[in-house]
């Protein structure tokens, strides 16, 4: 019926809603809140549609659902939701699956082709009562992991319920992949594209270029900024200082007259996290680009970027950002699990309680980390196939100096890094934690456990333990990493 009405009424909003909920379901607000013709809401009130089994497998932000924001997740639900028509047109309908299956197989299949999925609390007023939802339980979870996802994750899956819970899995596997015989697929494909908007020219931008050691690279950036249809209103740039007491590099900064302010911080403190945070403060403008200091931009750069976000309604966007000669693998705007500190435009009032992460200084995750926290806020982050940035990845400066860390020895750099685990202490669901876990094992075992199994297994959790040890100690800043030129 779902697809029938999809063709019929393809430039309507179409809503559904468990009986239960209809006087609780929010009507006259949906049309604000399915914001364009590629977007599809849902909310379920309590628990998972896969009772949490997925988060075995999936190691994206979009996994660990915060309840209270409009919260990007391919994760749907039947309980309430709505899409527009023109998304259901031409799709077709798998054999013998529920709503339950329905609406995750098309967010699952349609996301990375540019459908924006959401769980959005406002379908439903404050006063909904609590009621008992739809689950996909045994060979339907199977069957959609085998055929949305990827077999070998439900071969996956089956070992991490053995493992952890305890849990023998082999029927309702052996079913799924009988029953995956007889199933048509879902068609990947979406009958619209977004067409950016016109910009209106009281847009403002702010620039924030943290930088060490390339001042001829940050000096070809401003031309680049300079050159702009929406010249930026101010550039705000944290220069460390690359040797003790050598004082500022950038003389051009008042040899040269440029048509923006320049706000020009120095430190004597290095690092990435650090710079940005106290770029970040001098914020001032409607728009905010994280800049790394080594990219050249293309013409037109900002009207592209923000005409394509406003068309969708979007405050966070990271751009395509290339190697000279690299090719761009996506052809879509789409929602992503990952965020360039480096390369993305951000609404500025979404900067306003975000801020990077100190635990992660001269480590790795702390974009990662950033973006979390943008849709933990109910902030979304789509990627950007163009304009292109190029990354010019100079050979010199930058802040990926090498650096002692308290973790690592002369014969044993610690893997995972305590860093990159941090993110995943901090913003993991359990499952997703413990599948990870498993996972990583495996990728490990394949490049140094062969030789000695169990030797490599006992290493394995020793190190995963320490790691995570020296994790917990980061996120309570008991421990920090920091350097001073002084």
């Amino acid at each position: 019926m779902a697809l029938e009405l999809g063709t019929l009424f393809p430039d309507q909003i179409l809503v559904w809603c468990r009986a239960e909920l209809k006087n609780s379901l929010n009507l006259a607000q949906i049309p604000s809140l399915v914001r364009n013709t590629l977007e599809m809401i849902s909310y379920r009130i309590q628990g998972d549609s896969f009772g949490y089994s997925l988060d075995y497998i999936d190691y994206s932000t979009a996994i660990k659902v915060q309840k209270g924001v409009r919260y990007p997740t391919w994760k749907m639900s039947s309980t309430v939701g709505a899409v527009y028509g023109n998304v259901l047109k031409g799709l077709k309908l798998k054999n013998g699956v529920d709503s339950e299956y329905f609406f995750n197989a098309i967010s699952r299949n349609l996301q990375p082709h540019g459908l924006l999925c959401y769980q959005e609390p406002r379908l439903l007023k404050d006063d909904a009562p609590s009621i008992e939802e739809s689950t996909l339980q045994g060979s339907a979870i199977y069957r959609f992991v085998w055929d949305e996802i990827a077999p070998k994750w439900a071969y996956f899956l089956c070992l991490c319920q053995l493992i952890y819970e305890k849990k023998l899995a082999f029927g309702s596997l052996t079913k799924a992949i009988i029953s995956s015989k007889y199933s048509n697929k879902i068609l990947k494909e979406l009958s619209q594209r977004p067409q950016a908007l016109p910009v209106e020219p009281e847009i403002t931008v702010d620039v924030l270029i943290p930088t060490l050691g390339r001042e001829k690279y940050v000096e070809m950036l401003l031309d680049d900024l300079k050159a702009q249809s929406i010249v930026p209103k101010r550039v705000i740039i944290v220069e460390q200082e690359k040797e003790v007491d050598a004082g500022s590099q950038m003389p051009f900064l008042e040899q040269k007259e440029w048509p923006f302010e320049i706000k020009h911080l120095f430190s004597k403190r290095w690092g990435p996290c650090f710079a940005r945070n106290l770029g970040l403060e001098h914020i001032q403008s409607e728009w905010t680009f994280l800049a790394d200091d080594d990219i050249r931009l293309p013409e037109n750069f900002f009207t592209k970027v923000i005409g394509q976000l406003t068309s969708l309604s979007l405050e966070a966007g990271t751009i395509s950002c290339l190697l000279k000669g690299q090719k761009e693998l996506h052809e879509e705007i789409h929602q992503t699990r990952i965020f360039g500190a480096g390369c993305s435009l951000v609404k500025s009032k979404a900067l306003k309680n975000t801020r990077f992460d100190l635990a992660y200084e001269f480590g790795y995750a702390e974009d990662s980390d950033f973006g979390a926290q943008l849709r933990n806020q109910g902030v979304d982050v789509v990627y950007l196939p163009s304009p292109t940035i190029l990354h010019l990845k100079a050979p010199v400066g930058g802040f990926r100096e090498k650096m002692e860390f308290p973790w690592n020895s002369p014969n044993n750099n610690l893997k995972p890094s305590p860093t990159v685990m941090l993110f995943w202490h901090k913003h993991f669901s359990e499952n997703q934690f413990l599948g990870n876990k498993l996972m990583i094992f495996f990728s490990f075992f394949s490049k140094f456990g062969r030789k000695n199994p169990f030797g490599f297994f006992k290493k394995f959790q020793k190190d995963w333990d320490r790691s995570l040890a020296f994790a917990r100690k980061l996120e309570s800043g008991e421990l920090r990493i920091s350097r001073t030129n002084a």
